[in-house]
């Protein structure tokens, strides 16, 4: 393209352009869309520092660039940084809040300074590295400054125990937040002694808090609700049948939360705020009293119930790790609070692995359960992963029954003289699946039953 030069019409400096057709400089161009965006937009207060201001557009939040700079610098400080840090310059009397760990300096001339701390009295002082630092400070240094509860209690030592020494706590002092005590059904009468069998439910990727396709956490409740009549219905079939119901295992397969900034893509903008579960507090709680909900109702069908639990994805705020440590994995908090929920039922059993799998019993049968993710691609993988973990004992024995979730579809196989249940998702027909896989997938959960002979005696797809 060849340069032309131009009038500006609004102050008459001449300028040059590509364009056929130019009729203002940079500058007024910039002015002239200020102008057209402040059309109807009211004076507001700054977000940050409450100076009234003309925004140039409808969402500006703050009346500067250094406002917006230094939100943005306080929300993506680095973690495990403390909240306030005293200035190297002995002289230099004011704190700060450092951007990353190697941040010494109030500002740039301090470092000029002749007399300065040293690194290693800094740090002593907010108990980060050096042994004579007790587990107090250590953990206001990796907790930061402001969490007046890890002051109060030098015994915390990871977010596992901030979480349990909260709600046992909390739960201790209002114990009528805790689920009243589930009554054991009437016992039974079987027409042959001796038969007995047991319900796995298969749960998983309820992924509480998403906001898709209008399908949110109203939604998934009433789902769940369904899914509560079909355990229902199927126990009273057995039982109909002679069969005696020793136990309901539930089983559930992770991605429980819908997390938040968890994989690529992710944000808020998917989340749903109708229910406020855009808030990951909140999302751990919804989805602890949903779990403690539905384990509280299988006690009410049968005199035992077994939950086991492995995370997901979804909940791994450390990034895509297949090894995340559990104890900062959603699903595994909510699991917890789930637990507490329903300790006035001791007929209730919580079991939490802390590994990337758990390994059940039931009817004498070994059942594994991991979450799915620890490959890419479809479910046929497994025909290769599943025999070479098996081989090399990563489960501790053969399983007979296998669990796996993740892939939004129901599916089953036997691989290596395995039986394999691939679970689905509560809410169904997700962008993830159409995207990976060219079509939506059925919103499904999966109910199997279970007798000393046969693993699974069958298999019930429970479609929403």
């Amino acid at each position: 393209m060849v340069e032309k030069t131009y009038t500006c019409e609004d102050c008459g400096v001449q300028f040059t352009s590509e364009a056929s057709h130019a009729k203002r400089c940079a500058e007024c161009r910039k002015a002239n869309k200020r102008a057209r965006e402040r059309v109807g937009v009211e004076e507001r207060e700054c977000a940050r520092c409450g100076t009234m201001f003309q925004p140039y557009k409808g969402d500006q939040l703050y009346c500067k660039d250094g406002c917006s700079y230094e939100v943005h610098k306080e929300r993506n400080r680095a973690p495990g940084i403390p909240t306030t840090r005293r200035c190297r310059n002995r002289d230099c009397i004011e704190r700060f809040v450092p951007v990353n760990a190697s941040h010494w300096y109030h500002e740039p001339a301090c470092g000029q300074s002749e007399r300065l701390w040293s690194v290693e009295e800094i740090l002593a002082e907010e108990g980060a590295l050096l042994p004579s630092g007790s587990h107090l400070e250590m953990a206001k240094a990796a907790f930061g400054q402001k969490n007046q509860a890890l002051r109060e209690n030098t015994r915390l030592r990871s977010l596992r125990d901030y979480l349990t020494f909260e709600l046992r706590s909390f739960y201790d002092e209002h114990p009528e937040y805790r689920l009243p005590r589930i009554n054991p059904p009437t016992a039974t009468v079987t027409r042959q002694k001796g038969r007995e069998v047991e319900v796995i439910i298969q749960c998983s990727d309820w992924q509480v808090g998403k906001w898709e396709q209008g399908f949110g956490v109203e939604a998934t409740k009433r789902r769940i609700e369904h899914l509560k009549e079909s355990v229902a219905s199927i126990v009273k079939r057995q039982q109909d049948a002679g069969y005696k119901v020793a136990r309901i295992v539930v089983s559930f397969g992770g991605d429980m939360c819908e997390g938040c900034y968890i994989y690529g893509g992710q944000n808020v903008s998917g989340l749903d705020r109708t229910s406020n579960t855009h808030r990951l507090t909140v999302q751990i709680r919804v989805v602890a009293h949903l779990m403690a909900e539905f384990a509280a109702y299988c006690a009410t069908l049968v005199q035992n119930v077994a939950v086991e639990v492995v995370g997901g994805n979804h909940g791994r705020p450390n990034g895509k790790n297949d090894y995340a440590d559990p104890e900062d994995n959603f699903d595994v908090m909510a699991a917890w609070w789930a637990s507490d929920l329903t300790r006035n039922t001791p007929r209730i059993k919580w079991n939490v692995h802390e590994d990337w799998w758990g390994g059940f019993e039931t009817m004498g049968h070994y059942i594994v359960s991991f979450h799915g993710d620890q490959w890419r691609g479809p479910f046929d993988r497994l025909d290769n992963l599943l025999p070479n973990w098996i081989t090399n004992g990563v489960f501790g024995g053969k399983p007979k029954i296998v669990l796996t979730h993740h892939r939004h579809n129901l599916d089953a196989k036997e691989i290596a003289g395995v039986k394999v249940y691939q679970n689905g998702t509560i809410d169904g027909g997700s962008k993830y699946y159409l995207k990976s896989y060219g079509k939506a997938a059925t919103p499904a959960q999966r109910i199997l039953v279970v007798s000393e002979k046969r693993a699974p005696e069958s298999s019930w797809d429970v479609d929403f």
